[in-house]
Formats: structure tokens, C-alpha cells, sequence
């Protein structure tokens, strides 16, 4: 492990880089559990975007500028709304006049299934909307079709949480705060699988 190698190495720039990394990983394990109690979180994709908003954003107690700083924009009944059920569930903290994260990141191990299914149904459709109206310089999209097997599809679902590791220690690191940003991965299979599959099933 990189606490065995930094207790092991003798060489000052090799402990630097076991140490960053150690810290990194203590940075990653700092993630809040959503409860069950907190679940109405996922009642709208916008809650989240809120959320940093309101503890990084100008917005002067303003819900009207709140709002409009969402992309789309939502209304400021919305945006109010929005830091009532944060504050009422712990996932934000009012405190002279300023809010505040308990814990900044969040993880949602927790929380009902069919509850992360339709927000993240509502983060695709807005994405779709976004998508196709913001100018290519300000958005990535990418996909690919392939064909391959289960045992490199296993690899691939391995390599993408390892690289969500990697955005999320990329994130925590980061120098400023400047917008909310949302990213999706998604593999699944659009044809039957050929080794499992009779002809007879296809007749």
C-alpha cells in the first residue's frame, strides 16, 4: 500500500509522492452518506446544483439570482425551495448569514435505487436539452459503439470507476470554484449476447 511504501522508501521525493497520495485518499474517504431520511436530495436533479451554489456563489440571499445562476435556469420559488429541503435534510448549514457544507461531498450508497433512477433519468434529459442548445466549447460529448466480450466488459466498468476516482481526487484538488459541472458514464449492451444465445431464441 502507499503507507507501507512511504514507511519503506528511503528517497525524499518518493515519500513526497506516497504522502500526496496518501492524502489523497484520506481527501477521498471524507464523503457523507446520504440517509434514507435525506432522501427527498434526489427529489430534483437541481437540488445538487443548489447546493454548491448556494455555499460558493454571490448570490446575496437573492433566489432570484440563485436561480438564474442554474443552467437552465429555474425560478426563484425553486431555488428556495431547493435550500429549504438542504437545510431541513443537514446537507447545508446556515450559519451568520452564510452557508456551508457539513461535508462537502456526498455519496449515495445509501439511497433507495428507484430514487437515483429518477433523478438520473432527469440529469439525461436536461443533459440532452443542454447538449444540443450549448456551443461545442463548452461542453465534452463522446460515445462509441463497439463489440467485444464480457470479460473486457468487465475491465472497461473497472477502468471507468478507477478514472472517477481519478476525477473526483482531481475535484477535491482543485483551485477555485467557478461552475457546476455534471459528467455521466454509461455501458450497456445494445444487442444479444451471441455466445449465450440459441437461434432457436431468434426464430
Amino acid at each position: 500500500t502507499n503507507l507501507v511504501l512511504f514507511n519503506q522508501t528511503q528517497e525524499q521525493e518518493e515519500k513526497e509522492l506516497y504522502y500526496d497520495k496518501l492524502q489523497n485518499i484520506r481527501k477521498l474517504q471524507k464523503f457523507k452518506p446520504i440517509t434514507k431520511k435525506q432522501s427527498s436530495f434526489y427529489d430534483k436533479s437541481y437540488y445538487a446544483v443548489v447546493r454548491e451554489l448556494s455555499v460558493h456563489a454571490n448570490w446575496q440571499g437573492s433566489f432570484k439570482a440563485l436561480a438564474n445562476l442554474v443552467y437552465p435556469s429555474i425560478t426563484a420559488a425553486e431555488a428556495k425551495d431547493a435550500v429549504t429541503v438542504l437545510l431541513e435534510n443537514g446537507l447545508l448549514i446556515k450559519k451568520d448569514d452564510k452557508y456551508q457544507f457539513d461535508r462537502e461531498n456526498l455519496c449515495d450508497a445509501d439511497v433507495p435505487v428507484f430514487l437515483k433512477k429518477k433523478v438520473r433519468r432527469e440529469v439525461f434529459e436536461r443533459g440532452i436539452d443542454l447538449l444540443d442548445n450549448m456551443s461545442p466549447d463548452k461542453r465534452f460529448a463522446a460515445y462509441s459503439t463497439f463489440m467485444t466480450d464480457r470479460e473486457t466488459y468487465d475491465q472497461i466498468e473497472e477502468a471507468f470507476v478507477e478514472f472517477r476516482a481519478k476525477i473526483n481526487e482531481l475535484v477535491i484538488n482543485s483551485k477555485s470554484k467557478e461552475e457546476v459541472f455534471n459528467m455521466t458514464f454509461e455501458l450497456f449492451p445494445i444487442s444479444r449476447n451471441l455466445k449465450t444465445t440459441k437461434i432457436e431464441e431468434l426464430l
